[in-house]
């Protein structure tokens, strides 16, 4: 497992430096109607503004499993990919939609409305909305270029 990460972190490196774009790593927490999930991600963003990268996201950490529903997500992983739908001097509004599967038996796709706010160069603040399971979704996070 170690391997393969290392693996996709050095090719990402490697493609980043072939086409130009940035290598980021991220981490999140969305809030949902069950409970609350930590997430992390990393990805590359082109110079456009398109983002596309691997996530995992796990409710572990927060809450036991008691009192909750018979079905609940666990942990979910997958890609996702971000466009820009409004790029001003330090904000950017996306579209972000995460693919994947949960709790390794079921596939979903989450859509969201996601803020960035640059702070500095290689540091940017999110938060936004989405949908999961039919129900609103929390989320905020902050996202750190590499390179």
């Amino acid at each position: 497992m170690k391997a393969k990460v290392t693996l996709s972190i050095l090719l990402s490196v490697l493609f980043s430096y072939a086409f130009a774009q940035q290598l980021f790593v991220g981490s999140y927490v969305e809030n949902t109607c069950i409970n609350a999930k930590l997430g992390t991600r990393i990805g590359l963003l082109t110079n456009q503004g398109f983002e596309v990268g691997g996530f995992y996201q796990s409710a572990k950490i927060f809450q036991s499993e008691e009192n909750k529903p018979l079905f609940y997500e666990k942990e979910f992983f997958g890609v996702f990919m971000a466009a820009p739908l409004l790029v001003r001097d330090h904000y950017q509004l996306k579209l972000n939609v995460r693919t994947g599967a949960v709790n390794k038996i079921n596939f979903a796709i989450t859509p969201s409305i996601v803020m960035d706010y640059k702070l500095f160069n290689q540091v940017s603040l999110n938060g936004g909305i989405g949908v999961k399971a039919l129900k609103p979704t929390l989320q905020a996070g902050i996202r750190i270029n590499i390179l």
